[in-house]
């Protein structure tokens, strides 16, 4: 983290939205950063929430990536301020919908 990375994964998903690859594996990423707390408010701070809602929205179809963002958004979501971004994004929506399209 200390070299950038998140600010790095976050600028590549808004270059490149339409890339499912690229977001589902930048969505797997900030996950795996998300384990430390100190990373957590830093994908927050890099526009994290919102790239991953983002590509929830463009690659609706796409288990693989709304699986992934989901599982994403609940780490994430364990800060009470991501909670608050995650809602008004209308991320928690997403998800839902991504669990009723893939049960």
């Amino acid at each position: 983290v200390a070299a950038g990375a998140i600010p790095l994964i976050v600028a590549a998903m808004r270059r490149f939205p339409q890339s499912e690859d690229l977001q589902t594996h930048g969505c797997a990423t900030l996950g795996n950063l998300a384990v430390h707390d100190e990373n957590v408010v830093c994908i927050s701070v890099a526009g994290g929430v919102d790239v991953i809602v983002a590509a929830m929205r463009a690659h609706p179809q796409s288990v693989d990536l709304q699986s992934t963002a989901c599982k994403t958004l609940a780490d994430l979501a364990l800060d009470d301020d991501n909670s608050v971004s995650i809602t008004a994004e209308g991320g928690v929506d997403l998800v839902v919908a991504a669990m009723r399209e893939f049960p």
